[in-house]
């Protein structure tokens, strides 16, 4: 076998730890191999090996490679629709659009980078391929002449509406008020209806911020804030923890950049040679005794990231120097029998911390998190956390298969709302869940907007009066009249999903009136009212 071709199936090999397509990687070679242009085949390798370092699947690093001889073979996407597979033709076909009509800047960068970026981001998270379709198709309706029915006749309905879905998502998103981030993540878990596009909005969003700079300044706090108090939490309930803490610390870093500053510096500057001298001095005494004992493992650090540690920071109250389990080394073994010899191996070198042992794998978390933890009196009596599994319980653990908000949280703790849906998402039935979905978490709710697009979620029934004291007490005292939709209407006007609710206050007007306790049906309207009411020496109420 070439050489070239096989260090990228290494690689894949590698970085996957279960077979890959080789099949696929062998046969763009192949479609390649009369071509002349060393210059070109040399890119092309290049352009492949890198990403073939990354968790992506083997079509997108054979993609890669060949489409740089895209000029070099006129009938290339004939070629590759005859003697390819029907999925690496497509995404060689959705590649080949995005290529031809997003070469268009948006913001201030290249719209086909942040797309090819986004398939990149959405590629390590073993997407199925429809995802990965829209992923490189979702802005052409915006930017070019290719229309929706143009797609839907080349990939179908379930990548339009994959692209249909994300897109609409930007018109949900106004995270200004903090009252309103679990309403915005409610709505967009149920209207979403489909995992996959929530996940996708995600890929772009990380994007974005990983380029912040080049956002126009008037959308930067929006994509920070959105990603930070909306999507963030959602990947945290959807148990992805890769795209939880990327959409974290990368809106850390732009929403409080002086926190972020000081613990990137006593990360990288003040700690780092003493904490990789402590990891590689701890990872080569317990591989070296491992090997003694016939134990094969690989031992490898992972370090907190930023905001986790931030927040800790605030949890404990206490300086970064005093958060011990800053990091954590985690062990890879073959099989379970071997994950049990590793903890009885480090606890035969370095003296366990009562209570800190848990054993995951014997009783794994409710979203079937699988694992030993222990935490040990390591090199200098310094307390180090292992975590000891195999590569499918790793492989679950990092992509999303169980659910880290579990790993957490105790489940009585998660909003009844939230549990549906993570049920529902586990389902293979969707169809018929959904319809169980849509009655049982949304029959009795609606959600409604402000005029700026902030989310009011509401119980079904509510009138203009609840609306107006969702936003605020005063909002709700001086309320005089609204618009619905850009019309008038009366303050008991019953609202409906998606209004769009203008309340028009009177200045002069500071207390509501009693009358108003018959309109409203918000526990939290009520109690309100009454409060003014009561503070004003000319009302009597009586109940």
């Amino acid at each position: 076998m070439d050489q070239k071709i096989q260090k990228l199936i290494d690689n894949l090999n590698r970085v996957h730890g279960h077979e890959i397509n080789e099949k696929i990687i062998q046969t763009v070679f192949n479609l390649t191999k009369d071509i002349d242009d060393e210059l070109t085949k040399n890119q092309a390798f290049n352009n492949a090996y890198n990403i073939s370092l990354k968790h992506v699947p083997a079509e997108i690093v054979a993609l890669e490679y060949l489409y740089c001889f895209k000029s070099h073979i006129p009938n290339l996407e004939n070629i590759t629709k005859k003697q390819t597979s029907s999925n690496f033709y497509k995404l060689f076909k959705a590649h080949d659009l995005a290529n031809i009509h997003l070469d268009v800047k948006l913001h201030n960068r290249s719209l086909l980078e942040h797309t090819k970026n986004t398939v990149h981001h959405l590629a390590e998270l073993n997407p199925d391929f429809h995802s990965l379709y829209a992923a490189y198709l979702k802005h052409l309706p915006e930017y070019s002449p290719i229309s929706i029915k143009d797609l839907q006749k080349i990939f179908g309905t379930d990548v339009v509406n994959i692209i249909q879905a994300t897109n609409r998502l930007k018109t949900i998103c106004r995270p200004s008020d903090t009252n309103n981030h679990e309403s915005l993540q409610q709505l967009i878990l149920t209207s979403s209806k489909d995992t996959r596009v929530i996940i996708l909005k995600m890929c772009s969003l990380i994007d974005l911020l990983k380029n912040i700079d080049q956002i126009k300044e008037k959308h930067r706090i929006r994509t920070a804030t959105e990603a930070m108090h909306i999507y963030a939490p959602i990947a945290d309930i959807l148990g992805i923890w890769r795209l939880k803490w990327q959409l974290e610390d990368y809106s850390f870093r732009f929403l409080q950049p002086e926190e972020y500053q000081n613990i990137e510096r006593k990360f990288h500057v003040d700690e780092k040679k003493n904490r990789e001298k402590y990891v590689a001095k701890t990872i080569k005494i317990l591989t070296n005794k491992a090997q003694k004992n016939n134990l094969h493992c690989d031992v490898s650090g992972r370090f907190k990231h930023f905001y986790s540690i931030y927040q800790k920071m605030n949890e404990k109250q206490k300086n970064f120097n005093e958060i011990y389990d800053v990091f954590a080394l985690r062990i890879i073994v073959p099989t379970i029998d071997d994950c049990y010899k590793a903890l009885e191996l480090i606890h035969s070198i370095w003296h366990p911390v009562p209570n800190r042992i848990k054993d995951y794998i014997n009783a794994p978390k409710k979203n079937q998190y699988r694992s030993l933890h222990t935490t040990v009196y390591g090199l200098n009596n310094r307390p180090t956390e292992f975590q000891i599994r195999t590569a499918d319980m790793d492989h679950e653990a990092r992509y999303g298969k169980s659910s880290h908000w579990f790993y957490k949280n105790n489940q009585k703790n998660i909003p009844d709302w939230a549990l549906k849906i993570i049920n529902f998402n586990r389902s293979t039935n969707h169809n018929q869940d959904w319809i169980q979905i849509n009655t049982e978490v949304l029959f009795d709710k609606i959600f409604t907007y402000t005029p700026k697009g902030d989310v009011i979620s509401l119980p079904k029934g509510a009138t203009v009066i609840d609306f107006a004291y969702h936003i605020h007490s005063q909002v709700g005292n001086s309320c005089h009249s609204a618009r619905v939709n850009s019309q008038t209407v009366q303050l008991d006007h019953e609202l409906q999903n998606e209004d769009i609710v203008e309340i028009i206050s009177n200045p002069k007007q500071f207390l509501p009136k009693e009358e108003w306790l018959k309109i409203i049906t918000t526990p939290i309207a009520e109690k309100k009212i009454l409060q003014a009411l009561e503070s004003d020496p000319r009302h009597e109420i009586y109940h």
